[in-house]
């Protein structure tokens, strides 16, 4: 987050569901709050203070954006339907690691040792691909 202000200034972020943290800073004009948490909406608040007191702000909102997926979705399995088709399956992608909604797969296949493959995308939550 950026800033343009007053020097000797304190920064309140509060988490709607968390609380708050406050950091302090002498004579800057910005700071970047780090270790937040992906995907989630922040209020933020600036206090400018002397030793005769202080005046704070009106609170801003900032929105965190969603991370990629930081594992692939697992078990995968391909079953035999026919002589021409294939089922594909996977499970999803642990919680800890979805980053947010999962909106689509990609699936990819191709004969082995082709070096030719095409690509399917499986949109939403299903975890089959036939």
């Amino acid at each position: 987050m950026r800033w343009s202000g007053e020097r000797n200034t304190s920064v309140g972020c509060t988490d709607e569901d968390t609380g708050s943290t406050t950091i302090t800073g002498g004579s800057m004009t910005s700071y970047n709050i780090t270790g937040l948490e992906e995907d989630s909406r922040y209020i933020v608040n600036m206090t400018a203070y002397n030793p005769l007191g202080n005046e704070r702000s009106e609170p801003v909102t900032a929105m965190t954006m969603i991370a990629a997926p930081s594992a692939p979705p697992s078990p995968v399995s391909a079953m035999v339907e026919s002589s021409t088709s294939i089922t594909v399956q996977w499970g999803e992608v642990p919680c800890i690691h979805q980053n947010g909604d999962i909106t689509g797969y990609s699936v990819e296949y191709g004969v082995m040792g082709s070096g030719n493959t095409e690509t399917m995308t499986v949109s939403g939550a299903s975890t089959t691909q036939t």
